[in-house]
């Protein structure tokens, strides 16, 4: 900006001396006023008018002056807008000599300048040696007070700007792009964000256009939680540089949510050899088995046999042991402490049968029950009854009418548990057999129930 003092016109600069004659000449009116005095007001206000020009001269911004090296700024240049357009340093004067009030903006135009501002010998501005101006857009006012320099840094506001789009690469350098909204397209799995940005304007809002994955690296691209990322379009995050080619993503939010979805369950009741899927979607299951229960004893002669083993991806619920006949003594419960194999996450030895009386017309021992119920009832003067199947339970022992012949309970399956955080896509079953009651004898026993699974699967 400039000022520029009006025109003045319409004066005598050289009106004729008054000799105090009584002419024609010398007669004072309005018309020859102008002519026979020196003007006053036109030296008042060209007085103004130096004094206002003076002022102007280190008016904010009043012309602007692009650089492209180094340079001084002189004590006459207060008030000049500074355009650099590559890297320089800008000289200031001594803070006496450019006195209170002195100022200049410096702004850095320049894709990778860095503008140096160095003050006089060993001054300071803002405490400091030099400032310096590292960013594209930034722009610097330098004000003296007579005794020192201060810089008020401005950034710029393009970094607010609407979305690019930078595309996948293994090493996506999203600090060379010219606003901080990135758009990430492509597929391209990403281990590193580049080196190009700044730690003074350090977070970036990313989008991604498609599916990729980020890559977890403790030091130079930290995920929560220290695992890898996979994206789909839409989907969101915020990162911060912290310098040195290093990231953190402090957030990621999907775009598009999959409603709750509560636990599932499926009941394995029977198969050999058979195999469970996991259901899609499922991130983790808990597995619930149980073997098979053992048969209950006859009125004599035979014991019942243990019940089958209930397997699921090696690992093992054991039967129960089937009681013992009658035949003249007591015939005692099953029950057996060897437990399955397998690492099991619990484990639970069934509960024994119990034993048959030794005692007229008193019924044979009740089978094991799990936490299922549905044992097997030892009775009097006839067979025992079975368990109820996927029980686990022990069957029944026998009892003769009029004898002192009782068989007694089986015992229950072994119930084992597993949990099993990111579960394969299948796995392969089998259900535990009933253990047979004892056959002969009068009455025979009651059979034991068949294993069971409950696998529980979570989303």
């Amino acid at each position: 900006m400039t000022f520029t003092p009006p025109s003045i016109s319409g004066y005598n600069a050289t009106p004729p001396s008054d000799d105090g004659a009584a002419t024609t000449a010398n007669r004072v009116n309005w018309s020859t006023i102008k002519t026979k005095l020196t003007d006053p007001i036109k030296a008042y206000v060209d007085s103004l008018i130096t004094a206002t020009t003076a002022g102007f001269t280190g008016l904010f911004m009043r012309d602007t002056e692009t650089k492209s090296a180094t340079w001084t700024a002189g004590t006459t240049d207060d008030g000049k807008f500074y355009n650099v357009d590559s890297t320089a340093t800008v000289n200031l004067p001594p803070a006496a000599s450019a006195g209170e009030g002195w100022h200049i903006i410096v702004f850095n135009n320049g894709a990778s300048a860095t503008i140096t501002v160095d003050p006089d010998g060993s001054e300071l501005i803002n405490g400091q040696s030099t400032l310096t101006i590292t960013r594209q857009y930034d722009a610097m006012i330098i004000v003296c007070n007579g005794t020192a320099f201060y810089g008020v840094k401005i950034l710029g506001t393009y970094k607010l700007g609407t979305e690019q789009t930078v595309a996948s690469a293994t090493t996506t350098d999203i600090g060379s792009a010219t606003t901080n909204n990135i758009i990430i397209s492509g597929t391209t799995t990403i281990t590193a964000l580049g080196s190009s940005a700044l730690t003074t304007d350090p977070i970036y809002n990313i989008r991604f256009s498609g599916a990729l994955t980020l890559t977890h690296n403790a030091t130079s691209l930290i995920i929560p939680g220290g695992v890898d990322i996979t994206t789909a379009a839409g989907d969101s995050c915020r990162a911060l540089y912290l310098g040195s080619g290093n990231w953190r993503i402090l957030s990621f939010s999907k775009a598009a949510r999959s409603p709750v979805k509560v636990p599932t369950r499926q009941y394995l009741t029977s198969g050999t050899a058979a195999t469970y899927t996991t259901p899609t979607g499922c991130q983790a299951i808990l597995v619930k088995m149980w073997g098979a229960g053992g048969g209950g004893g006859a009125t004599t002669t035979n014991a019942g046999t243990q019940g089958g083993t209930t397997i699921f991806n090696s690992i093992n619920a054991v039967g129960g042991a089937g009681g013992e006949q009658g035949g003249g003594a007591t015939g005692d419960g099953g029950y057996a402490t060897t437990p399955g194999t397998g690492s099991a996450s619990l484990r639970i030895i069934g509960s024994a049968g119990e034993s048959g009386q030794f005692s007229n017309s008193v019924a044979g021992g009740n089978g094991g029950a799990t936490s299922l119920g549905g044992s097997g009832v030892g009775r009097n003067a006839t067979a025992g009854s079975n368990a109820q199947a996927n029980s686990g339970s022990g069957g029944g022992g026998a009892c003769a009418s009029g004898s002192n012949y009782a068989g007694g309970g089986g015992q229950a399956g072994e119930y084992a548990e597993i949990y099993i955080a990111s579960p394969s896509a299948t796995y392969t079953y089998t259900i535990g057999a009933v253990g047979a009651g004892g056959a002969a004898g009068t009455n025979a026993g009651g059979d034991g129930g068949t294993g069971l699974i409950i696998v529980e699967e979570f989303y």
